[in-house]
């Protein structure tokens, strides 16, 4: 949750409105690519989003969320999981190019900062629930080897 509300913060409160980047489907019609573009676009379902492109929200929210659980994953040595777990917000992330809604660079925006605000959202939860909770539980708490 709190990498979440790091992600979301940062993205639609801070980047977003001092980026102000067009979507795609706004900013080629003016291009000689348009034609083409136009034609996938119409192919993926002429997506129509009211905000603005860059960083991609819906990629820097999965990966904040699943970066975060990822990170779990690993302090309690569930080595093999987070592989299988990271690609849900890999394939979110580029269906948002396919859909044509983002830029890769959207995308590429998008999974920097939600790695950063999941690690960030694991850090606080980590240092003042999770090990708190099992200090004051008296169960020996997870060492951070």
């Amino acid at each position: 949750m709190v990498a979440y509300l790091v992600a979301l913060l940062l993205v639609n409160v801070l980047i977003k409105p001092g980026a102000a980047r067009q979507r795609p489907y706004i900013t080629l019609k003016e291009t000689e690519f348009w034609d083409t573009y136009q034609t996938h676009w119409v192919n993926a379902g002429e997506n129509l989003e009211d905000d603005l492109s860059f960083p991609s929200g819906h990629t820097s929210l999965n990966f904040s969320v699943f970066t975060a659980l990822t990170a779990v994953l690993l302090k309690v040595r569930k080595k093999k999981a987070w592989i299988l777990l990271m690609l849900i917000p890999i394939v979110i992330g580029s269906t948002r190019i396919i859909r044509c809604v983002h830029y890769p660079s959207d995308v590429l925006g998008g999974m920097i900062i939600g790695i950063g605000a999941g690690l960030i959202g694991f850090l606080v939860t980590w240092r003042f629930f999770i090990k708190k909770e099992t200090c004051a539980a008296g169960e020996e708490p997870i060492s951070s080897e």
